[in-house]
C-alpha cells in the first residue's frame, strides 16, 4: 500500500489497517519526514488502539500529533508521547519506503495507493498546493520555518537519510548518495548496503510534479543474503550484485538472477531534512563528513 506525500501535504496523517496491523502514516511538510508507526501501545490494562490527529503544534518544527483516546501529545519525528497520559512511551516504528509512485507499482504492480474521494475539488480550488517553493533556492537562507538552534554541519533542507539502530545514529546526505549510489557500511555488528535511484521528485518544490526537482530515494538494508554478505553496484535503475549477479530494484528485492525473489531485511530508518533530523539528534556522524 502506497501513501502520496502529495495527499499527506493535505492531510499530514492516516490511520489505516495493513496486513492485520493497525499503522498511522505520518508527514511533516516542514520537515520533509515520512514515518509509519503501530498504533497499537501496552498499557497497564492491556493492549490499546489508537487513532491519531495533528494537534497544530511543533516542537524543533516537527509536527506535534495527539492520540484521540487521551490526548496524549505524540512527537512526529520521534513516535515518542511527550505530554498527556502516555507521555514517555514509543511508539513503534515500521519499516516503510519512501519511493516514487513509479518504483512503488514496478515492484507491486496490483498495489493499492491512497486517494481521496474528493482530491479533486480540493486540490483545484485555488490551483496551489501546501507548502510548495518550500525548498526553493530562495528559502535556503530564510529562517523563519527553522528552530531556533541549526546543526551547520550540513545545509538545513539537505535530504538526508538517517538511520538509529543499534545506539547508532548516522546520516547520509543525498548529494553523497547521488554520487555513490551505492554505500556498503558496517552499523554494529551488522553489514548493510544503502541504494540511492534518482526517480522521485520533490512535492515541496513546485506547484506542478511534473515541474518539480527530482531528490531521489534513499534505504538501507541488511547486505547478508543466505549467510552470504553481498557488495553491490548501480545497474542502470537497478542494482547488481557482485557474487551473483542478480538484479534487485529499490525495495531491495531481487528481480532477476540466483537470488529472484528474495527480499533484502529493511534497516530501521526515516528521511528527514537536515536540520530536523540533527535536532533531535545532535550528536549524529554525517557519512563524509570529515
Amino acid at each position: 500500500r502506497a501513501y502520496p506525500l502529495s495527499i499527506l501535504t493535505l492531510f499530514e496523517l492516516s490511520n489505516d489497517t495493513v496486513g492485520g496491523k493497525n499503522i498511522m502514516v505520518s508527514y511533516c511538510p516542514m520537515c520533509n519526514s515520512a514515518l509509519v508507526f503501530n498504533r497499537d501501545i501496552t498499557t497497564p490494562m492491556g493492549e490499546k488502539t489508537l487513532r491519531f490527529g495533528v494537534s497544530g503544534l511543533l516542537i524543533h518544527n516537527d509536527m506535534v500529533m495527539y492520540d484521540k483516546e487521551t490526548e496524549t501529545w505524540w512527537g512526529q519525528l520521534t513516535g515518542e508521547g511527550i505530554a498527556g497520559e502516555h507521555s514517555g512511551v514509543a511508539l513503534k516504528m515500521m519499516r516503510a519506503l519512501l519511493i516514487s509512485v513509479e518504483d512503488f507499482f514496478d515492484r507491486y504492480p496490483n498495489g493499492k495507493i491512497l486517494a481521496p474521494l474528493n482530491l479533486n475539488s480540493m486540490t483545484k480550488k485555488d490551483g496551489h498546493k501546501q507548502f510548495y517553493h518550500l525548498e526553493h533556492g530562495e528559502n535556503l537562507s530564510k529562517e523563519y520555518f527553522l528552530p531556533e538552534k541549526v546543526d551547520k554541519r550540513l545545509p538545513p533542507l539537505e535530504h538526508v537519510l538517517g538511520i538509529h539502530y543499534q545506539e547508532h545514529d548516522r546520516v547520509y546526505p543525498y548529494h553523497v548518495l547521488a554520487k555513490k549510489q551505492v554505500i556498503h557500511e558496517t552499523i554494529g555488528k551488522t553489514k548493510v548496503v544503502i541504494f540511492y535511484h534518482e526517480g522521485m521528485v520533490s512535492v515541496l518544490d513546485e506547484d506542478t510534479l511534473s515541474k518539480s526537482k527530482k531528490v531521489g530515494s534513499a534505504a538501507p538494508f541488511v547486505s547478508r543474503v543466505n549467510g552470504m554478505d553481498l557488495t553491490f553496484k548501480k545497474a542502470g535503475k537497478y542494482f547488481k550484485d557482485d557474487q551473483t549477479n542478480s538484479i534487485w530494484d529499490i525495495t531491495g528485492y531481487c528481480k532477476e538472477g540466483k537470488h529472484q525473489g528474495v527480499q533484502l531485511d529493511i534497516l530501521p530508518h526515516t528521511n528527514h531534512f537536515a536540520f530536523a533530523y540533527l535536532a533531535f539528534f545532535p550528536k549524529a556522524e554525517i557519512y563524509g563528513l570529515k
